[in-house]
Formats: structure tokens, sequence, C-alpha cells
């Protein structure tokens, strides 16, 4: 969201230079903006990093009691389950903040538990949901220098999810260590 405020001129203060933030921000009552967004996770503790660096709504934060432990079948089976309906409620509120949906952004990681077992179930929602709104997924993939045997296998699923729905989307993957590498540069 650093970058999307930068273009957008949205400052610390949540207020806006450009005159037409309203794609990617809510304006609120004060004049304020808040970005359309939803920041997910199953393991706690990440969430409230984020909602430390973010200063957001707390509706815009849906997090699990257990994180996923990087594993695929516990983002999609156990824990990703105790989020869904969270996740779907808030989804749905966006929404109906919105005057016309243009579209979606989903970013994850497809080597971690949350990015490729959630990430799946959320797709089945956007699948039967929202169907006919254009949906572009950022997908993560894990470095070859630090990936674990259960990353690997996560991110055997993710591609076999995004393959699987290749007419439903953009997909845009990334190579975690070639932005990391771009961010140190």
């Amino acid at each position: 969201w650093d970058l999307y405020s930068l273009e957008h001129g949205v400052h610390t203060v949540a207020k806006a230079d450009d005159t037409s933030p309203s794609l990617l921000f809510n304006e609120l009552s004060n004049g304020a903006l808040r970005p359309r967004a939803l920041f997910i996770d199953t393991d706690p503790s990440t969430v409230d990093s984020l909602h430390m660096k973010y200063v957001l709504d707390s509706s815009n934060y849906v997090k699990g009691k257990r994180c996923a432990a990087d594993l695929y079948t516990r983002g999609q089976s156990c824990e990703g389950k105790d989020i869904l309906i969270p996740t779907v409620a808030a989804l749905n509120r966006l929404v109906e903040e919105c005057d016309r949906v243009t579209g979606f952004h989903i970013t994850h990681a497809a080597a971690g538990g949350t990015g490729s077992g959630f990430h799946e179930l959320l797709l089945d929602v956007f699948s039967d949901e929202y169907a006919k709104v254009p949906l572009h997924n950022f997908t993560v993939f894990p470095s070859t220098q630090s990936a674990s045997p259960p990353g690997i296998y996560n991110t055997l699923h993710t591609l076999s999810t995004l393959v699987r729905r290749k007419g439903e989307g953009i997909v845009t993957v990334f190579d975690n260590c070639r932005l990391l590498r771009m961010h140190v540069d």
C-alpha cells in the first residue's frame, strides 16, 4: 500500500493530492482515505504486525487463531476454513461500499500455508460470488535458495490451482529472490 499511496498522492495523514484515488481508496466522512484492502493470514502475529504499520479499520484485517505452519493442507482444510466466513463477510462489506466493482487483486505467497491453501478457498469464493468481476493474482514464488520441502509442496499445489483456473483471471508470477534483489539494489 505504500506504493499505491505514493502513486495517488496519499500522504501519511491519509489525504489525497490526486483527484481520483477512489479506485483503490474509500473516502471517509472526514475526507481521510482508507485503502480498499483486506489483510488476511491464519497467523495472528503477521496480521498484528501489518496492523501496526497500516492504521486501518480493524475490519480490514482478518486473522486466524493459529498459523497454518507453512502447510497447504492446514491453510486449505483447517485454519483456512476457520477464517473463510470472516473473510467473505469483510470482502462483501468492501464490495458493498463500492459504486461499481472493477476488479480484485490478490497478492499471495505460493510457498506459505495461507498463501497456497487458503488462496484456493478464496478463489472458490471469487468463482462462486464474483465470477464476472476481473481477478488478478500476484503470486510470489519461493526463492530456489531458501525453498523448504513444504514450500515446494505448497508451490506445486498453488501452481496446480492456478493452471486449473487459468480462464478465471490474470496471474502475474514473481520470483521472491529477484524481488529481494531489486529491493536491496
